[in-house]
């Protein structure tokens, strides 16, 4: 413990556990699970389902919610300011982000991938989405 006590997080850390809090509140509200990591040069945001039969409706319903829940159009993949509420969380006003890179909040919004997995005993699928895209991509699909 003492050197976990002896690290500083990030803002960056800071970031991604806001994300986190702000994604698991929503996954919550609508019956799924849902965490946010850093990986592979991605922010990403991950849901997981027990619940109902996996299927391409229901894994993209869970897509739709949580860029709706973004600030984000799923039809046009297009947010409704600027940027999304997400990329708001990797804002400080301590820090002149627009100094250094103009489209500080776009370049977030640009590297968030959300990924949704259903998990039944029997059967799973993941489907997975950029947050600023209307594209979906189904992996594993479940039998009719």
């Amino acid at each position: 413990m003492g050197k976990l006590k002896g690290t500083p997080a990030t803002l960056f850390d800071l970031s991604l556990a806001r994300l986190e809090a702000m994604v698991g509140a929503i996954g919550e509200a609508h019956h799924f699970s849902a965490g946010a990591y850093y990986q592979d040069s991605e922010i990403r945001i991950a849901a997981q389902s027990h619940a109902g039969k996996p299927s391409r409706a229901a894994c993209k319903a869970i897509i739709d919610q949580l860029k709706r829940s973004g600030g984000v159009d799923p039809k046009t993949g297009d947010p409704d300011q600027p940027a999304s509420a997400y990329a708001s969380l990797f804002n400080y006003p301590s820090i002149d982000q627009f100094a250094v890179d103009q489209s500080y909040a776009e370049t977030v919004d640009g590297m968030i991938t959300i990924e949704v997995i259903f998990e039944r005993v029997t059967e799973s699928m993941i489907c997975k989405s950029k947050l600023l895209s209307k594209d979906v991509e189904y992996i594993g699909e479940a039998k009719p």
